[in-house]
């Protein structure tokens, strides 16, 4: 007889509040006037810190109750120090309701979130490594790319693991591209084969999604109606999402022609990186004002954790263009 409820932290007076109502509570056997305790509880594994209401008649807290329909219903209402001391900048928390108790820990995505600032920090302020993850891969061009300017920039960068469909694109990679070291793994597959619980964490990921459904040439010469009906790229942003939903990188990078901005898989794309509390950068970026022989358009998302600072504005190309 339990009730898990994912929900958001309110606000009164400047402290955190919690609001619980209704037949979740009654079906546990909780009832208006009931007596209950609030303690602090460590929990297991990396649910943290959190707090337990018991249900015991030497409570000091009572549950109240609300009419509804000519009904009466219990409600609890829990504000103050003590949730604003044990989840701090957590917006939204996990309840359990059991007959006898409720718990509460911090909502896993804001758990997450402050697992891979934590994670950044801690290595930037040893100046370790950044480790970075490479999906769709190719030749490792944007990758090699990352790697020169974050460390021009001070910014040590190891490439952790690159993921390639086609194994001729890892072969030359391998071959050529100085950014290999014996520890990255290689993995030749198809994206949405890959195993994400069983690659190390990364802070990077950078992603040059294949854009052969989004492109106009593309849809034209497969006669697509939009990106997503492409046999072979068109499912590649849920692999794309799973990715970061497990891996939890404190910087994203994805490219792809400018049309993949209006795309049903971008629309998806944007809208769980926001539930999972990144802050979303987009531009379409002039490849022949940057330096390139090709004049080349390319949509760019960068998404970052809240505290790492980042905008386009300061672009500027580091070649020039040969005439």
């Amino acid at each position: 007889m339990s009730t898990v409820i994912y929900t958001k932290l309110g606000e009164r007076k400047g402290q955190k509040r919690l609001w619980l109502e209704g037949r979740r509570l009654a079906r546990a056997g909780i009832t208006p006037g009931q007596h209950f305790e609030l303690s602090h509880v460590e929990q297991t594994g990396k649910a943290g810190k959190g707090l337990v209401m018991r249900f015991v008649d030497t409570g000091e807290r009572r549950v109240s109750r609300r009419k509804r329909g000519g009904e009466e219903l219990p409600v609890i209402d829990v504000s103050g120090e003590e949730l604003t001391r044990t989840f701090g900048g957590a917006e939204r928390v996990r309840v359990v309701i059991r007959p006898g108790s409720i718990e509460i820990t911090v909502h896993h995505h804001d758990r997450a979130t402050a697992e891979r600032a934590g994670r950044l920090i801690e290595r930037l302020q040893a100046r370790e490594p950044l480790r970075m993850g490479s999906l769709a891969h190719g030749g490792g061009i944007l990758d090699h790319a990352l790697h020169r300017g974050l460390q021009a920039a001070g910014v040590p960068v190891e490439l952790a693991f690159a993921n390639e469909s086609d194994g001729d694109y890892l072969e030359a990679s391998l071959a050529n591209n100085p950014i290999w070291h014996k520890d990255a793994i290689a993995i030749e597959a198809p994206m949405q084969d890959v195993e994400w619980r069983k690659l190390p964490p990364v802070d990077i990921l950078a992603a040059g999604l294949p854009c052969t459904g989004a492109s106009l040439s593309g849809r034209s010469k497969n006669r697509l109606a939009k990106a997503e009906e492409h046999e072979t790229a068109g499912p590649l942003f849920v692999a794309f999402i799973a990715a970061i939903q497990t891996l939890r990188p404190s910087v994203i990078l994805l490219e792809n022609v400018p049309q993949y901005g209006t795309t049903t898989s971008m629309t998806v794309i944007r809208s769980v990186l926001d539930s999972l509390d990144y802050e979303l950068h987009e531009t379409v970026l002039d490849g022949f004002e940057l330096g390139a022989l090709e004049r080349r358009n390319r949509f760019c998302l960068v998404a970052t954790n809240p505290e790492v600072p980042f905008a386009f504005d300061g672009l500027h190309p580091v070649r020039d263009r040969e005439s």
